[in-house]
């Protein structure tokens, strides 16, 4: 659907966007990140978009934000937020970082709900929402940042956790790969799954399956399966009675584009290593 003058919204792609107004910069080409249609709106107050193709909810984000670092306060404004509802704590969840590693709420004494900015493109617009879930703007207040509501489970996480674990627990902890989406070749991250189970013969075994990501803009549940994944590693009593199987993000296509309802169309399914 192209919207003229060689833009079109329905074309953009995951691998974001950067624009540099003055000396701060806004820039959402990283891993997982999704920000894009950045605007000026005032001295200091920027506004982008966290809406991706002609889906009909955008509820998450994940951008960087550089400044000359010297304490200024810029106002940024995501222009087509739609959780059942309007207030800050339906924004309780955004987080920043200075490191993109340690996150930290950002709370809500610097963030306000603000009106909806339609991009001006029938077509767009009015497939936006539907009777509960009402388009809003969130306004934030904030420093140099990384910048993202939930915080973030990478891909890139992933990988760095199945690697640290089989590392340091070498005999209970297998990883393999148990599936291919359809992106995923040329991205290279498969869906992958780690075993842990004590010595032996675990066949005869109880088996506990965990799988987390099916919606990858909800990221509690990775983080869950996260913490039950290092506790089962520690666990030697658990690895005599179970095998355990986790499946930290089965959605990667969805978290590599930033976005919760990316469809699996296709994923092998390999007998259990």
């Amino acid at each position: 659907m192209s919207m003229g003058k060689g833009w079109s919204y329905e074309d953009w792609r995951p691998g974001g966007e950067r624009a540099r107004f003055g000396d701060v910069t806004l820039d959402s080409r990283l891993h997982c990140g999704n920000a894009h249609d950045f605007a000026q709106v005032a001295p200091d107050h920027y506004r982008f978009r966290s809406r991706v193709h002609l889906a009909p909810y955008a509820w998450r984000f994940l951008m960087r934000i550089d400044s000359p670092g010297d304490g200024r306060e810029i106002t940024l404004e995501v222009a087509d937020f739609n959780h059942e509802g309007r207030t800050p704590w339906h924004e309780s969840a955004t987080a920043w970082s200075t490191d993109a590693m340690t996150w930290r709420p950002f709370g809500t004494d610097n963030l306000e709900i603000v009106d909806w900015t339609p991009t001006g493109h029938p077509a767009i617009d009015e497939a936006y929402g539907d009777t509960s879930h009402v388009p809003y703007g969130v306004r934030y207040r904030l420093p140099r940042v990384w910048f993202a509501s939930p915080t973030p489970f990478t891909l890139q996480h992933r990988d760095a956790l199945l690697r640290d674990l089989a590392s340091l627990y070498p005999g209970p902890v297998t990883t393999s790969v148990i599936g291919h989406s359809t992106h995923s070749r040329s991205t290279g991250f498969p869906v992958k799954m780690l075993r842990i189970t004590g010595p032996g013969e675990w066949r005869g075994r109880k088996k506990v399956f965990v799988v987390a990501g099916e919606h990858a803009i909800e990221t509690a549940g990775m983080y869950a399966c996260e913490g039950w994944m290092r506790a089962a590693a520690l666990r030697a009593d658990w690895q005599r009675r179970y095998a355990f199987f986790f499946v930290p993000v089965f959605n990667v296509d969805g978290l590599h584009r930033r976005h919760g309802r990316e469809p699996l169309r296709h994923v092998g399914h390999p007998p259990v290593p």
